[in-house]
């Protein structure tokens, strides 16, 4: 059976349904690279979610994404594939 070799994304969406600020945060060892403006920068881009914001993420199919959740001193490492 043939398979699809045309490329798609995923939709991620991430959703702060706590009572706390929490931050989104692409780490080092994702597939897709990131830029930074200074070399000595080791985190990659954030996003600040307060209490029932949510925001949308396109992801490419295939790709592996890892990200670092913080909400005051806790804290979670999500990957994508």
């Amino acid at each position: 059976m043939p398979t699809s070799t045309e490329p798609f994304e995923v939709l991620f969406e991430f959703t702060n349904d706590g009572p706390e600020l929490v931050t989104l945060q692409l780490t080092p060892g994702s597939t897709t690279e990131y830029v930074t403006s200074s070399p000595s920068v080791s985190e990659g881009p954030t996003t600040r979610l307060y209490p029932k914001e949510s925001v949308s993420l396109v992801l490419n199919a295939g790709a592996t994404y890892h990200y670092m959740v913080k909400q005051s001193t806790r804290k979670a490492q999500i990957s994508y594939k």
